[in-house]
C-alpha cells in the first residue's frame, strides 16, 4: 500500500472510531477519550512527520534518477559523437534502434540521426514527410515543393558517400494527372529535383534515363501493352490512382524537391509523398587502383597534407594537397591547388652501420643516431647533403619527395614526422631527414 493511500485511509478510520465511542453513551469511554486527547494529537503529529520525511526521500530519489539519466545520455553522446554512421555503431555497446549523435562529415559538429539497427539503416528525415497536396496551377512545373533535411547538406552528402547503398521512397497519387505524355512527343508534367538542382523524371531504380515507375518492374502498369511505364500516365477517369518507386541512385540523392504543373481540368488532382533518406553499409573501395582526396577521406584519413593521387587508371601519379578536415566528400572541396607531377627519377640510400650514443641495451626507447655510414646513389648527393658524422641528410633542392623506407631496427623521420614505409613530403632547402634506433651499435647487412 502506498504512502498516499495510507494518508487518505487513516483519517477515515480515526473518525469511525470516535463515532463508535460516542454512540456507546458510556461516560467512562468519553473520559478516557478526553484523557487520551494529547496522545492522539501527538500520534497524529508523528504520522504527519513520517509522511513528510517519506515525501522528501521520494523527491531525492527522483532527483538522483534524473541525474543518473542525464549522465547516461551524456556518456552516450561522448562515446558516439565521433562515429560517422549507424554502421559504425554495430560493434559498440550502443547497437539498439534509436536516436544517436553522429558526425558523417567529420566536421566535429555531430548531428542527431535515427538508426534502425534491425534493418541496418541510417535515416535522415525532412520537413515535408507525409502526403503533400499538389496545388492546382496551369504553368509548366508551377507547383514547387522544396525539402529541407533535418541535418546540414554536408552531413547528408557525407553519409551518402560513405554508404554502400541508399534509397528514398517516392509516391505520386493522381486523379487524371499524368506524370508524362509520350504519345505526342516527350512532355513531362512532373519531376523531382536532385541534390544538384537537376530535374529527374524517373520514379524508380537508379537509371536517370529510364523514365519508369515501380509498376514497370513486374509489367503491371496500366495499359503496359501500349508501353505505359506508370499507372498515372494512362489514368483517364476521375478516380484516384498512384505510382510508387524506390530511388537508389546515390549520384542523384537526396531528393531536394518536386515540381508539377500544366493542369487543364478542374477534375484533376495530385499528391506527392517523399520518404526519408535511408542508407546502409560501407562504401567499397575502387578496384581500379585510383586515389583521390575524397577516397582517402572515405578510407578514414583526416590529416591535411600532400598525398599521392591517381584520377584515372591510365593517369600518372601526382601529388596533391588534400584538406581532409574540410566538410563533405566532394573532391573539389578537398583538393587544394594544382597537382604537382612526380619526377620519375629515383635515389637509393642504404645504411650500413649506425652509432646511437644515448641508446641503451635492451631499451624500448628510440633515440636519434649520432652518426652512420651508408651507400647511396650520386643523384642523392645532388639533392641532399649527407652529414655522416651528425647522422642526418639535409635538403639542398626543394620539391616533393616520395620516400619508401623499410628497416625493422631503425625509424626514419622527415622533420618531426615518422615515415612508415611510404610517405610524401614537400621539402624546403635545409630540411633534415633523421633516423632513430634503440641499438647502441648496429651493423646492417
Amino acid at each position: 500500500m502506498t504512502l498516499r493511500m495510507l494518508r487518505c485511509i487513516l483519517p477515515i478510520l480515526f473518525l469511525l472510531t470516535i463515532n463508535q465511542l460516542i454512540c456507546t453513551n458510556d461516560g467512562q469511554v468519553l473520559e478516557n477519550l478526553i484523557m487520551d486527547e494529547n496522545f492522539v494529537i501527538e500520534d497524529s503529529a508523528e504520522t504527519n512527520s513520517s509522511f513528510q520525511e517519506s515525501d522528501e526521500t521520494e523527491d531525492r530519489i527522483n532527483i538522483l534518477e534524473k541525474k543518473m539519466e542525464d549522465l547516461l545520455t551524456e556518456n552516450k553522446y561522448l562515446r558516439t559523437k565521433n562515429l560517422k554512421t549507424c554502421e559504425d555503431l554495430k560493434n559498440s555497446p550502443y547497437n539498439k534502434t534509436g536516436l544517436y549523435w553522429l558526425d558523417p562529415d567529420g566536421s566535429g559538429l555531430p548531428v542527431q540521426i535515427f538508426c534502425d539497427m534491425e534493418k541496418g539503416f541510417t535515416e535522415i528525415g525532412h520537413d515535408h514527410e507525409g502526403p503533400q497536396t499538389v496545388i492546382w496551377c496551369k504553368g509548366d512545373g508551377c507547383f514547387s515543393l522544396k525539402l529541407e533535411y533535418s541535418v546540414p547538406d554536408t552531413q547528408v552528402a557525407a553519409l551518402i558517400a560513405m554508404s554502400e547503398y541508399c534509397e528514398q521512397d517516392i509516391l505520386f497519387q493522381c486523379k487524371m494527372a499524368p506524370l508524362k505524355n509520350t504519345v505526342f512527343g516527350k512532355f513531362f508534367y512532373g519531376w523531382w529535383v536532385d541534390h544538384n538542382g537537376e530535374k529527374k523524371f524517373y520514379f524508380d531504380g537508379d537509371n536517370s534515363d529510364d523514365h519508369v515507375c515501380g509498376c514497370q518492374k513486374d509489367n503491371s502498369c496500366s495499359q503496359s501493352s501500349f508501353n505505359s511505364t506508370c499507372h498515372c500516365d494512362s489514368s483517364l477517369m476521375p478516380l484516384w490512382n498512384s505510382d510508387s518507386g524506390k530511388l537508389t541512385n546515390k549520384e542523384d540523392l537526396p531528393v531536394k524537391g518536386f515540381n508539377y504543373g500544366s493542369f487543364f481540368s478542374e477534375h484533376q488532382a495530385a499528391k506527392i509523398t517523399i520518404g526519408k533518406l535511408k542508407c546502409s553499409g560501407a562504401a567499397k573501395q575502387s578496384s581500379d587502383l585510383l586515389s583521390s582526396c575524397a577516397s582517402l577521406k572515405r578510407s578514414g584519413l583526416d590529416v591535411n597534407g600532400y598525398y599521392l593521387t591517381k584520377d584515372k587508371p591510365n593517369s600518372d601519379l601526382k601529388v596533391n594537397f588534400c584538406d581532409l578536415s574540410a566538410s563533405g566528400y566532394k573532391e573539389e572541396d578537398l583538393r587544394v591547388g594544382e597537382p604537382h607531377p612526380l619526377d620519375k627519377g629515383s635515389m637509393m640510400f642504404a645504411l650500413t652501420n649506425i652509432v646511437c650514443t644515448y641508446c641503451q641495451s635492451n631499451s624500448r626507447h628510440y633515440y636519434y643516431l649520432s652518426s652512420f655510414n651508408a651507400t647511396f646513389d650520386d643523384a642523392l648527393a645532388i639533392n641532399f647533403d649527407i652529414v655522416l658524422e651528425e647522422g642526418v641528410l639535409k635538403t639542398k633542392k626543394e620539391g616533393f619527395y616520395t620516400f619508401y623506407f623499410s628497416n625493422s631496427w631503425v625509424q626514419f623521420y622527415v622533420g618531426l614526422t615518422q615515415c612508415e614505409r611510404t610517405c610524401v613530403h614537400w621539402l624546403e632547402i635545409g630540411d633534415e631527414l633523421k633516423f632513430k634506433s634503440n641499438y647502441l651499435l648496429l651493423m646492417i647487412l
